[in-house]
């Protein structure tokens, strides 16, 4: 029986040599400290190789800077306790400690303070007591913590909310009822007749250069709007750097030659400006930096530019105007509609036709129309081919004709007398024939509509001996 109770002893000893001892507090929202204050009993003791946890819960919106104070009373033995401050965002999110490591080894160090580097956005803070193995007993009197929310005006005058970092400088954002949660909402609004010339906006950013001149490679920016993607996955919806979009509701008009335009954008000088041959002036500039080694599916969008409507279909989905070149291609060749009805392109164009489509005709007879230009149609005997009468509508129309046996291929007009083809030095006449004298397999005709009034008839190769009909 003594032996039983011997060992009831020494594990009760081993025991209370590990014990660890959890204390917790809470400061409310939009509070600064301690809801209420902490008392302490002997069961707050830190004994050999104890540990004593306080934690505190700290729902709030700010940045915001930590000081932990705390005062300890010496008992017995020779105490050297180590005290440190975590905070964290999320209750399953890991610790991060706030400030230095302390040693607190005499009564002489009361009070001892944790102060944080940095404002941070925690909401649960936690301060470790934990003695080393020497024999001792101490006992915690007294704890306080204050919070203050991170002034967001620095010294020099630049605001910031939140820091840069990934261990919870960010500002965490509250999902509440409203469609749009925002870090940071204005919400303005005009309700007046506005003078004539008045810019209003919502958010004005102004970023100026004016005092030196800029050598070094550098950046100056208006405003910089980011979303980082960082070892998460996202899936439906909108991910963007920059969501801009103009929208209305209720009844409006829009008038005097107003604009109604999700982003506008302007550049401007004075007449003193001058650019180099290789510098840039844009309205706008898409730079593609993915990675080379990104995996981008073949059959993804990936554009510099993409334009579709879920309402009501654009009229033009690029509408040019006030351009020297319409279009500059990446070998500087060019396009333009600077002179009104006329596209040029300034280097060589290389077209590929397999999409023309082939009608095989087997009744000696073929009607085309002008939206059926491009048409290759072949005869396997003979065939007359009628195509439409000339008009504004068939100017630039053409059809190809071939003869895959040794027959008479002709082409006329839906007026047959009409005088309408022009071809072998013949200018007014009715239609063109394969001559029958000369008729051979592989012959055919190319006929162009040229004008409101005529078409043009030639001869596919040297077998293609055209004989047009003398004019009325």
């Amino acid at each position: 029986m003594k032996k039983l109770i011997f060992i009831i002893i020494l594990a009760a000893i081993s025991a209370a040599g590990i014990a660890q001892v959890e204390r917790t507090g809470a400061i409310r929202y939009n509070r600064t400290m301690l809801s209420r204050p902490m008392a302490f009993t002997t069961a707050d003791t830190i004994t050999t190789s104890d540990t004593t946890n306080i934690t505190i819960h700290n729902p709030q919106s700010y940045m915001q800077h930590q000081v932990f104070t705390y005062t300890i009373d010496e008992i017995s033995g020779g105490p050297g306790i180590t005290v440190k401050a975590y905070g964290k965002v999320s209750a399953d999110g890991a610790w991060t400690q706030i400030g230095s490591t302390m040693t607190w080894d005499e009564e002489a160090d009361n009070p001892q303070s944790i102060s944080s580097t940095a404002p941070l956005n925690y909401n649960y803070l936690k301060v470790e007591f934990a003695a080393d193995g020497t024999t001792q007993k101490s006992q915690i009197l007294t704890f306080d913590v204050r919070t203050a929310n991170a002034s967001i005006i620095t010294s020099n005058g630049a605001m910031s909310i939140g820091e840069w970092g990934y261990t919870g400088e960010h500002i965490v954002l509250s999902q509440a009822s409203s469609n749009t949660n925002a870090g940071l909402g204005v919400y303005s609004m005009v309700d007046y007749a506005a003078t004539a010339g008045k810019v209003f906006a919502g958010t004005y950013s102004r970023a100026l250069a004016m005092t030196e001149n800029q050598a070094n490679q550098s950046t100056i920016v208006g405003t910089e709007s980011q979303f980082r993607l960082r070892d998460v996955d996202i899936g439906d919806g909108v991910h963007a750097g920059l969501w801009a979009y103009a929208e209305q509701s209720g009844t409006s008009e829009l008038s005097g030659a107003g604009t109604f335009d999700a982003i506008s954008a302007t550049v401007e000088s004075a007449s003193t400006f001058t650019v180099g041959a290789t510098e840039q002036v844009t309205g706008i500039t898409l730079d593609a930096s993915i990675d080379g080694g990104a995996s981008i599916d073949g059959s993804a969008n990936y554009s510099a530019v993409y334009i579709k409507s879920n309402g009501l279909d654009w009229f033009y989905g690029i509408n040019i105007e006030g351009v020297d070149d319409d279009i500059c291609l990446q070998n500087d060749e060019t396009i333009t509609n600077s002179t009104d009805g006329t596209v040029a392109i300034s280097g060589v164009l290389s077209a590929n036709l397999r999409g023309a489509t082939v009608i095989v005709n087997t009744d000696e007879s073929e009607t085309l129309t002008a939206a059926q230009s491009g048409a290759i149609v072949t005869f396997d005997g003979a065939g007359t081919a009628t195509i439409p009468d000339p008009s504004a509508a068939t100017i630039g129309v053409i059809y190809y004709l071939l003869q895959t046996t040794d027959a008479n291929l002709i082409v006329t007009c839906t007026t047959a007398d009409n005088n309408a083809f022009v071809c072998n030095g013949v200018a007014t006449s009715d239609n063109v024939t394969i001559s029958e004298a000369g008729h051979k397999i592989g012959s055919g005709m190319m006929i162009i509509g040229i004008s409101a009034t005529q078409w043009y008839v030639g001869g596919l190769n040297p077998e293609s001996i055209l004989t047009p009909e003398a004019a009325d």
